[in-house]
């Protein structure tokens, strides 16, 4: 992984086996000219690279093998073999480096792309706050069209994994204009820009303009990678069909379910959001008929997921009023999270246990419920869920006429709120 210059290899090579340079030239090659060779200053030519390799009994493809071609090798050695995130961190680092020391922008390109996509994957967005700057850097000095699309594309999955959706959608957009303005054929990048675009749109309740988007894959679905990803596409359109309450939802919906219908957890997931949806166009019977269907369907076996998706159902059915419909599975999610010790999910299944008492003015049920579930919360939270957590715990204590308790809570959020 080592990178060096050919005079480096000479150079490493000679001292290594106790050659002076003396003997190494011999009538052959100056000792001026073999000096200039290890320091870099000139290259050598073909004959005397044979002739030093053959001196030395080094391979000549490794010695000729310039800085450019090595760091390409690291990259191939990188893509192919299972590293874990801090060697990545140092190999890419140590390659970029050198990249961008002899100005190979397209090496440096590939590499960062690289580690931005591997501090994607483990969720380092710190780290990618971190390199940023670097990667605008390098992508200005680019003007391969190809190159430009990968940068917006990261661009935008990070800014849509940091829920900033407006910023996103200004990336994904770009990427559209690349394809569009130079009348590139549409290839897999356009599809799943306009498609994670239309899903950007639809997060910040544009609706109308959610659906521009995702009406632009309809006809190039083929070029999607999976037979998933075809269904989510599906489902996220016939999610901005009902939402416009357009009759063409039901179509796609059953296309959508023809990609999702022979894996439990992807159906259940599918119901579940499909249960969602119903709920904000007010058709509460089919929003209830999705929920219970995906929570019979999702595999017990799956005790995280399930535990993490029944969590999600509760939440769904609590926000939209159904509170005796969700206090149904807080005992199912409790043991789920109790049994494989999961400390957010025991939280969560007693805050919702804790609400519900409360919406039933089942004060001191709820009072046990939401003190269970704020000392699990406090040991993770950060400031605004603490603030958002004594805020409810005031209210709680208000309602159970118990002041003091009340006041208490209250004061705690007002000092967190001049951290916010």
């Amino acid at each position: 992984m080592e990178i060096l210059s050919t005079g480096e290899k000479i150079k490493r090579a000679r001292v290594y086996k106790g050659i002076t340079l003396k003997e190494l030239c011999r009538d052959r090659i100056s000792i001026s000219k073999m000096s200039c060779i290890e320091n870099g200053k000139i290259k050598a030519d073909e004959e005397s690279l044979k002739y030093i390799a053959e001196k030395l009994q080094i391979d000549y493809n490794y010695l000729t093998q310039d800085v450019y071609e090595q760091i390409k090798s690291n990259i191939e050695n990188i893509k192919t073999n299972n590293y874990s995130l801090e060697k990545l961190d140092k190999m890419i680092g140590y390659n970029l480096e050198y990249s961008c020391k002899h100005n190979y922008n397209d090496l440096a390109l590939e590499l960062i792309h690289i580690l931005f996509e591997v501090y994607i994957q483990n969720n380092k967005l710190e780290k990618i706050q971190l390199i940023i700057s670097k990667y605008y850097e390098l992508y200005q000095g680019s003007k391969d069209n190809e190159e430009i699309i990968i940068y917006y594309n990261d661009m935008a999955r990070f800014f849509m994994k940091t829920g900033e959706y407006h910023e996103a959608i200004s990336y994904y957009s770009r990427i559209r204009d690349v394809f569009e303005k130079e009348e590139l054929s549409y290839n897999d990048k356009y599809i799943y820009a306009c498609f994670y675009e239309g899903i950007c749109y639809k997060n910040i309740n544009l609706i109308e303009k959610s659906y521009d988007c995702l009406k632009k894959v309809i006809n190039y679905t083929e070029k999607f990678k999976t037979d998933k990803d075809k269904g989510d596409y599906y489902q996220e359109f016939a999610i901005v069909n009902i939402l416009l309450y357009k009759v063409e939802a039901e179509k796609y919906l059953n296309m959508a379910l023809q990609y999702k219908k022979n894996d439990s957890i992807e159906l259940a997931r599918f119901k579940e959001k499909n249960g969602e949806i119903y709920f904000k166009v007010y058709q509460v019977d089919k929003a209830m008929e999705e929920i219970r269907e995906a929570v019979k369907i999702y595999p017990r076996a799956e005790k995280r997921g399930c535990g993490e998706f029944l969590i999600q159902a509760i939440s769904t059915l609590y926000k939209n009023g159904q509170f005796d419909e969700a206090f149904k599975y807080t005992d199912e999610a409790l043991d789920l999270a109790i049994n494989i010790d999961d400390e957010k999910l025991i939280e969560k299944a007693y805050y919702f246990k804790g609400m519900v008492h409360q919406k039933r003015h089942e004060y001191i049920q709820a009072e046990m419920y939401m003190n269970l579930a704020t000392d699990f919360l406090l040991r993770f939270a950060n400031n605004e869920e603490r603030y958002i957590r004594y805020n409810e715990m005031a209210e709680l204590y208000y309602n159970l006429n118990e002041l003091k308790d009340s006041i208490k809570y209250f004061t705690l959020a007002i000092q967190l709120e001049k951290k916010l």
